[in-house]
């Protein structure tokens, strides 16, 4: 105060002097000064004011945190829904038209600040397609969302963790390609060299489809655990710097892949996933799983399917039950949970009334993000500015990081694997009757390069 009441005598003073002496130089000069006081203070004044309104709520906006942030989201399956609706035959339509249908239009993403979304590519049936032509379609929809995205600019396909921040800051929305399913490997380690070349950077290791290596929780008469196969599955990926997804593996083989991961320092990721609930998703998991995948810094993103965040009250599923479950993960994961945290999302189905019906396209995301930056009567834990900023993106890139950190050490150290899988493990060729003349042959059910795979010793 003291300072405030010095400075006002002076001018007070100055004034003084320049009304009763004639106009001279030194006057003018100080005229000129006291003018320069007194702007100096209105803008003071008009900072602290501006200061004190946008400060008023304590916290930052969510639409602040997305717009400084990548917001990474999961997972789209717009490819499939194309294959369904089109059959790939995208030469005279629209992108945005047809995103449209899969509830996330390229508006919404831009609208909704999205920095990267992950897109899933497969075939149309992992039942009917492994062990047949699962390999061919799924690079049909990899060659699909390359056709796209030469049409559509706003895209660009994500290929490293530093290409993220790079899209964002070139105003492009990433798109990190994720295999769906191991049955797309045709149980051959070459395969996930040929996905990685062509700028997929995650696998589902095992998918909603039980394959040779491990059991799918979406199959409750079948509990093998992850065998030796599986195992180098891991081995290659670790190598190549792809991203291992324990989505939808049975919950003995999603602890069996942590263990093998931990051990070569290498974290995971649990896409399209929450908490398991009663009755819920079989793609949700329990506290065992979650806890592991906090040993190992892994990441588990929170899928806004209402049958998987909503599952007691699916019917009515809204914005806070999703806030509801984030706290519930919070209270597993313990202090630092937002480290574990992502968001999933799923805006790439054709199905209404997929999602909370506040909560339903990308524009959302700040609303949700504000909402836990306010308290919640029904919460538990607090999220802050800083948990945001690892749950909307942060927490994905490092994970993408320490993956490539791994593959880094390993290439120079270790050639391309090319084990076998125990060929006990593939489908038998069967014996079938063809016509008259020729009454029985042997026909390849599924591989017609066997006998060259597995020659006769």
């Amino acid at each position: 105060m003291a300072f405030w009441n010095d400075l006002c005598e002076s001018i007070r003073g100055n004034c003084r002097e320049c009304m009763t002496t004639p106009f001279t130089r030194k006057k003018a000069l100080i005229i000129g000064g006291i003018v320069l006081v007194i702007i100096i203070i209105i803008i003071i004044i008009a900072v602290a004011v501006n200061s004190a309104n946008s400060g008023s709520s304590g916290q930052t906006t969510g639409t602040d945190i997305i717009k400084s942030n990548p917001l990474i989201i999961g997972n789209t399956r717009l490819s499939e829904i194309i294959k369904k609706t089109y059959q790939n035959k995208i030469n005279n339509l629209n992108l945005d038209d047809i995103m449209t249908k899969a509830k996330a239009s390229t508006q919404d993403l831009i609208k909704g600040y999205v920095a990267t979304q992950i897109w899933d590519v497969g075939a149309s049936s992992c039942i009917l397609s492994q062990n047949h032509d699962a390999v061919s379609q799924t690079l049909e929809q990899i060659d699909l969302i390359n056709r796209l995205f030469e049409a559509n600019k706003n895209f660009t396909i994500i290929k490293s963790s530093s290409d993220i921040t790079e899209a964002k800051k070139n105003k492009k929305i990433g798109a990190v390609l994720r295999v769906d399913g191991g049955y797309a490997l045709d149980a051959k380690l070459s395969m996930i060299r040929t996905y990685y070349n062509l700028g997929v950077r995650i696998l589902a290791l095992v998918g909603t489809c039980d394959n040779p290596w491990g059991a799918s929780a979406w199959n409750t008469s079948d509990d093998a655990d992850l065998d030796a196969f599986g195992k180098k599955i891991i081995e290659e990926m670790s190598r190549l710097g792809m991203i291992i997804d324990i989505s939808g593996a049975s919950k003995k083989v999603q602890l069996s892949i942590i263990a093998e991961a931990k051990a070569a320092n290498l974290p995971v990721l649990l896409s399209n996933s929450g908490l398991k609930l009663d009755p819920g998703s079989p793609n949700n998991v329990d506290k065992d799983v979650l806890t592991a995948l906090k040993e190992k810094t892994g990441l588990v993103t929170l899928s806004l399917n209402k049958d998987q965040v909503c599952a007691t009250n699916a019917l009515n599923c809204t914005m806070s039950d999703v806030i509801d479950h984030l706290d519930k993960l919070k209270g597993i994961l313990g202090k630092e949970a937002s480290k574990y945290i992502g968001l999933g999302g799923n805006f790439g189905s054709e199905k209404d009334n997929q999602y909370p019906v506040d909560l339903d396209n990308p524009t959302k995301f700040a609303t949700l993000l504000d909402n836990l930056l306010k308290p919640q009567p029904t919460a538990t834990f607090k999220w802050n500015t800083n948990d945001l900023k690892l749950m909307v993106g942060e927490n994905f890139i490092q994970l993408f990081a320490n993956v490539e950190k791994v593959a880094a050490d390993l290439k120079t150290k270790k050639k391309p694997l090319e084990d076998l899988i125990d060929e006990g493990k593939l489908p038998k060729n069967v014996t079938v009757a063809l016509s008259d003349k020729v009454k029985s042959a042997i026909i390849p059910i599924c591989y017609t390069d066997f006998e060259e795979r597995y020659p006769k010793k």
